[in-house]
């Protein structure tokens, strides 16, 4: 359900937002709590037509307050209903985003060049005993410039792909 809801923007020192663009995030934030506790609202409104209601049409004024205090007593509970989930909502958010923020722990940094790719890639390998052997030699001749080489390296390592996917 959340992936439907349209997400305020982030007002960043980097990326700061206009005049119109405020406003505008201040209305998705209001239609976002609407769209969050529409249940809640709706009881509100049935509860503040209960009590006009009663206050116009009851006769009785033993009855109008009791129906007046039962429907402001649930309009509390909602009220402090929705402060709850609201106030538990936001510590889950935060550490959620503490969570998403945090960066994977790596022991060595990630290297992006090929070749080390490729040596971090014969060393981890554990299979078969000849097919490091295959991969060694398609990693040697990709370091290679011929492109004969590169495209005989590269015919190999896909038939080896193929041997694998048939076991």
């Amino acid at each position: 359900m959340e992936d439907y809801k349209p997400k305020p923007r982030k007002d960043t020192p980097c990326n700061p937002l206009s005049f119109l663009e405020t406003i505008i995030n201040y209305i998705v934030k209001i239609f976002n709590y609407i769209y969050d506790n529409c249940i809640q609202l709706g009881f509100v409104v049935v509860m503040l037509y209960a009590l006009i209601d009663s206050g116009i049409n009851i006769k009785s004024n033993n009855l109008k307050l009791v129906t007046m205090l039962i429907s402001i007593a649930t309009m509390l509970l909602v009220a402090a209903y929705s402060i709850l989930s609201f106030i538990k909502g936001d510590t889950q958010d935060e550490s959620s985003e503490s969570e998403l923020n945090k960066e994977p722990a790596t022991d060595t940094p990630i290297q992006m060049n090929p070749i080390h790719m490729m040596d971090d890639i014969k060393e981890n390998i554990k299979l078969e005993p000849d097919l490091k052997e295959n991969i060694t030699n398609v990693a040697e001749k990709l370091n290679i410039n011929d492109n004969a080489k590169i495209k005989d390296g590269l015919q190999k390592g896909v038939d080896m792909l193929s041997n694998i996917m048939k076991k």
